[in-house]
Formats: structure tokens, C-alpha cells, sequence
């Protein structure tokens, strides 16, 4: 149990770094961490690593990376595991980056300042292909993309090619390198065809001629875990339309379809209120071409957009575990001129693709129906489904699309005060139902 507390604690300082360590970390311990429970020292790094390279993106602040390098100097070169080699290699990087004016670049910026830094980390890499060379090929992939999307797209497909790739795990800073596509990857997916739509089946029939609708895609334990709050959230914004998308078989969707009317009945019962007429269920399959589950029902609510615009004039696409903070029709009726929406990043943020758009909140009207902005994001995303890592894709695709139609009928939603949130606790729910539910989850 003690030698157990000891590496709960070792990894936690790691995790917290200099940011929140009053003390600094014997390097033994972490030696002996790495040693003895190597996957929890990975966790902990990958962590580290994550509040490191936000803090770079995000902030910009010229202290920073000498904290960390000074925090994590005393320990990580007696540790020879890939992902103490990638950490050391993501500092040097930086360093050399910002050193030469990353603080600067940004996506629509200047690009001979974002071409001179990408070449500064090209000419400081090593010849062999080594965690601490991946570390400087996800830099400059990210510089390379705000202004060469062929060159970006090249040093991207050398990172998947590369043995060391398995250090991007999905919950990494850079994991989106692994759905960052070229027009030749794009081109060639499943022999340069796209599979056809999901089939989709009508489970519940919304009643109302609402012009407006919020739009989630949930796998069944999403559904389980989320479900009863966005259920709440129907029949109580009567005048927004709520569509779930639930991507499973037509018969376990039939039971989560019935036990819902059984959970709305109730809801009624006890608060007093009518039942909701707000509400479309629909199942929509998983084909057997797509390559991750986890990515297409993230994407099913993207995907679904030119059905749903046949009965809706907007709709809003979001996160199954945003928690609304005000009532939604009357962002949607401010937004409704919008063709495409999504936030937008600014700054340093702005320079990695997969974090220069944000996929949790898409506002789309029916002009987009029309829209080449929507073509190329949904060609990327089929096209994405059929390759095996696509983690972020969602937000790779828009950033695809904007870099191919220049951001025609496209507008940041930044200036809009958006009536959703996605807290931690609103995360923890999906947790709780696994930890409650181990069969099922």
C-alpha cells in the first residue's frame, strides 16, 4: 500500500508541475515510478505535457517553458522511456520556436515569419526517427498548415508512418495530427470513393413547426448518461426543437426510444408540465467501413446536416454534454442569418488546425444546403471515417474546409453569447454511468 501512495504521489506532482508543485520532486522517485509502473508514469507525462503545451499556445507567457524545463531537468534524462525522450524533444522545440517569434504566428498571418520558423525546427532535426524528432515534426506540421497545406499534410503523413506515432494517445495535445489529411490521402481513402450515408430509421416525431433545432448525436451510454438533462431541456425550451441521433442498431434504439416516453411521462407526472412535443429520436447505423465508433458519433450530428435541413431552417449542432445556461431560441433566432457557424480561435491557438475551429458548437441554415463550405467538410469527414486514427476530425474537417473555399459563407460564432457549457462536472456524468454500469460501458 505505501510503495502504492508513493507513485499515486510522485505521478500527481508530475501531473500538477511547476505551476502548483511547492517542492521539487525527488528524481529517484521518479525514476523508480517509471520503473515500476511505467503506464502510470506515461499518463502522468502525457498530463504534464498537455498543461505545457496549452500554456504555450494559449498564453504565450516567456517564463513558461523555462519553468517547465527547470521543473522536469533534474528528472527526465534518468528516465529512458520514449515519452520522457518526446517531452524533451517538445521543450526543445518550442524553445527554438518561440525564440525565433512563435509568439507571432498565427493562422491568416503573416507566412514568410511562419515559413522562416518551420525551417529554423526542419534544419535543428536529427536524421533518425526518434521521439524527440516527432516532438519537432508536430511543431512545425502545426506552422506548416497556416500556410502550406501540402507541406503540413506531408509532415502529418510521416508522423502516422512513424513508429513512435502510438505516443499520440486521444487524450494528447497533438492527437489531432492523426486525422490531419493531404489531398493525396484524401484522394486515395477507400480507393478514392465515398461510402454512402449511414441508413437512419425514425424512432419519435417531433410535433411542432419550429424553425429552429439543437441537434446531438449520443451513442447508447452517452444517451444513458446525458439523456435525462437533455430530456429536461426539451420541455422546458418548447420553442427549439431537440433532435438526438442515437448511432446503435434499430432495436437497442427502440428500447432507449421507449424507456424515454416511460422517463417523459414521469418527468410530466412530477413537475407538473406538459410532455415535450419537441422531441425527433432517430437511430442511425454504424457501417461497417467506419474505423472508429468513438469519432463517427462525434461526427453523426455533422453528418446528418443536409437531411435535417429539409425540416428545419438552423440548427445547432453541439456536444451531447453541454449544459445550457439560457433559453436557446433566443441565440438561435440571432444566428438564424448564419449559413456557417463555429468559434474560432485567435492567436498562437490558432496555428494548430485541429484547435483553430471548434466542433462542439455548429450553427448551419438552410443556405447551406447550397454550400461548397459544407461539400468539402463532409467529403473530409467521409473520407476521414475510412482511415484507421481520426481522432479530432470533426475540427480538422473545418479546418479543411475553410483552407479550400477561403472561408466563403462562413462566420466565427465568437460575437455570439452561445446559451450552452460544458463544465467538468457535466463531463464526469459519462464517467459515473461506466463506473455504476462496467457490463455495459
Amino acid at each position: 500500500m505505501a510503495d502504492h501512495l508513493d507513485s499515486f504521489n510522485v505521478a500527481r506532482q508530475m501531473i500538477h508541475g511547476p505551476e502548483a508543485t511547492s517542492s521539487p520532486i525527488d528524481p529517484q522517485a521518479v525514476r523508480d515510478l517509471a520503473g515500476t509502473d511505467p503506464t502510470v508514469f506515461d499518463q502522468a507525462l502525457d498530463a504534464l505535457y498537455y498543461r505545457f503545451a496549452s500554456g504555450m499556445f494559449e498564453s504565450s507567457s516567456p517564463g513558461l517553458l523555462k519553468r517547465y524545463r527547470d521543473f522536469v531537468e533534474p528528472w527526465i534524462t534518468l528516465v529512458g522511456r520514449d515519452s520522457a525522450a518526446f517531452f524533451r524533444g517538445a521543450l526543445d522545440a518550442h524553445e527554438t520556436a518561440w525564440t525565433a517569434g512563435m509568439e507571432r504566428v498565427r493562422w491568416g498571418g503573416d507566412p514568410a515569419l511562419a515559413q522562416s520558423i518551420a525551417e529554423k525546427l526542419r534544419s535543428g532535426e536529427s536524421s533518425s526517427v526518434d521521439p524527440r524528432t516527432l516532438a519537432s515534426w508536430l511543431l512545425r506540421g502545426q506552422i506548416e498548415s497556416t500556410y502550406c497545406r501540402a507541406h503540413a499534410g506531408d509532415t502529418f503523413a510521416t508522423i502516422r508512418r512513424s513508429r513512435h506515432r502510438k505516443l499520440l494517445r486521444r487524450s494528447s495535445w497533438d492527437a489531432g495530427a492523426l486525422s490531419y489529411l493531404s489531398e493525396t490521402e484524401l484522394a486515395e481513402a477507400n480507393g478514392g470513393t465515398i461510402k454512402p450515408r449511414p441508413g437512419a430509421s425514425w424512432l419519435k416525431l417531433g410535433t411542432t413547426d419550429n424553425p429552429h433545432s439543437l441537434v446531438v448525436s449520443v451513442t447508447p451510454e452517452y444517451f444513458r448518461a446525458y439523456g435525462p438533462a437533455l430530456l429536461f431541456n426539451a420541455q422546458q425550451a418548447p420553442e427549439v426543437d431537440l433532435v438526438i441521433l442515437i448511432c446503435t442498431d434499430e432495436d437497442t434504439a427502440s428500447v432507449l426510444s421507449d424507456e424515454t416516453n416511460e422517463y417523459l411521462r414521469a418527468l410530466s407526472s412530477f413537475n407538473s408540465q406538459p410532455l415535450p412535443q419537441n422531441l425527433t429520436m432517430l437511430a442511425v447505423e454504424t457501417p461497417e467501413w467506419i474505423k472508429d465508433a468513438t469519432t463517427y458519433f462525434s461526427c453523426a450530428r455533422l453528418m446528418a446536416i443536409p437531411d435535417l435541413l429539409k425540416y428545419f431552417d438552423s440548427i445547432y449542432c453541439l456536444d451531447a454534454n453541454a449544459v445550457l445556461r439560457g433559453n436557446p431560441a433566443a441565440f438561435m433566432s440571432k444566428t438564424a442569418h448564419l449559413t456557417i457557424s463555429a468559434p474560432a480561435s485567435t492567436g498562437p491557438l490558432s496555428v494548430s488546425p485541429w484547435r483553430r475551429f471548434r466542433a462542439d458548437s455548429v450553427v448551419v441554415n438552410h443556405d447551406a444546403a447550397d454550400s461548397e463550405f459544407l461539400d468539402r467538410l463532409l467529403d473530409y469527414i467521409y473520407r476521414g471515417l475510412q482511415t484507421p486514427s481520426s481522432y479530432g476530425l470533426d475540427r480538422n474537417a473545418l479546418a479543411y474546409a475553410m483552407d479550400r473555399t477561403g472561408g466563403a459563407d462562413f462566420e466565427p460564432l465568437n460575437q455570439y453569447s452561445k446559451p450552452t457549457m460544458v463544465s467538468e462536472f457535466s463531463r464526469s456524468r459519462i464517467g459515473n454511468f461506466r463506473r455504476h454500469n462496467p457490463v455495459a460501458a
